[in-house]
């Protein structure tokens, strides 16, 4: 049986039957709505698989219950995984995506910060194929630019939750600071912004002081702030302290990485679970997406900035 656009409401009849010695037994071809959902719905039990189905998928899957017809073998290799896609047992089975949505951010705001892609997200799904190839990914290590961020942003979110419920939050923080993995990270933000500081001010310390007015060369807040101070030296003559020694320049990056990382990924994540929830608010965002952009594509980010 298959639902086939063939024009048999021009016949006046929603049932026809195809009798072609290259297709063995007739096809049957249904045409009518209400038809098919009975079938489909409340009489599925009565047929079985169509040989094209069987044909088609037996080749390639021959022991798997889309390569069978229904015999008591199949009942019983079907009863095995019969409660796998029941809401309860999937109930017990779900998995977070908040560290999706947390890569997923953090890759957005490294770019938007200090202009570099640092491949965290690409990373983790170069990871994910991997594992389900058999593989493992101890010659596939993580990116150098991609470590730093996901590491070092994860720690501080993590003490200041722990610190913000203590009694004294001030000394709790205070006393971090004297911690080995405090002092671990503030040697990986001096080597690691500083890194990149220096990478910006190399480039904006060749420009001449007129392309250095465009503003079309910030492509990122480092780029941004960097021009500004390269500029003021050019233009008043005095040498430009190095960025990437100077305190406030290094908190103030790692700062703009902290704020709104794990915020934005909270707040996705609370999308996901209710768009899942309600049905109705998804398919009507869906008609408005559908509206709005009425080619099939998916839209573009110029489209959705526009």
């Amino acid at each position: 049986m298959r639902n086939l656009p063939i024009g048999l409401p021009r016949l006046g009849k929603p049932i026809a039957q195809i009798l072609s010695p290259a297709l063995g037994k007739p096809l049957i071809i249904l045409e009518d709505q209400r038809g098919i959902e009975d079938i489909l719905l409340r009489r599925n039990r009565e047929f079985d698989k169509a040989p094209i189905a069987i044909n088609t998928l037996k080749p390639m899957l021959s022991n798997a219950t889309t390569g069978q017809y229904t015999t008591p073998e199949l009942r019983a290799q079907k009863r095995l995984r019969a409660d796998v896609m029941s809401a309860e047992f999937l109930h017990k089975a779900p998995f977070k995506v908040i560290h999706d949505f947390q890569n997923a951010a953090l890759d957005a705001k490294w770019v938007a910060i200090v202009g570099e892609e640092p491949g965290v997200t690409e990373y983790e799904i170069s990871k994910l194929q991997n594992q389900l190839a058999g593989g493992d990914n101890r010659n596939n290590p993580a990116p150098p630019c991609g470590v730093f961020p996901e590491r070092e942003v994860d720690y501080i979110a993590d003490v200041v939750a722990k610190n913000a419920s203590s009694p004294f939050p001030g000394w709790a923080q205070k006393l971090e600071t004297y911690t080995p993995r405090h002092r671990q990270f503030r040697k990986a933000v001096n080597t690691e912004i500083a890194m990149v500081i220096n990478k910006a001010v190399e480039r904006f310390q060749r420009q001449n002081l007129g392309k250095l007015e465009a503003e079309e060369m910030d492509t990122c807040m480092t780029d941004m702030v960097l021009r500004r101070l390269v500029l003021a030296a050019k233009e008043t003559g005095r040498p430009l302290a190095d960025p990437a020694k100077d305190p406030r320049m290094l908190e103030e990056t790692v700062l703009m990485l902290v704020t709104g990382y794990d915020t934005t990924a909270n707040v996705l994540t609370w999308f996901v679970r209710y768009m899942e929830s309600y049905p109705a608010a998804q398919a009507e965002l869906r008609a408005a997406l559908e509206t709005t952009f009425s080619d099939s594509r998916v839209p573009s980010m110029e489209d959705i900035l526009v």
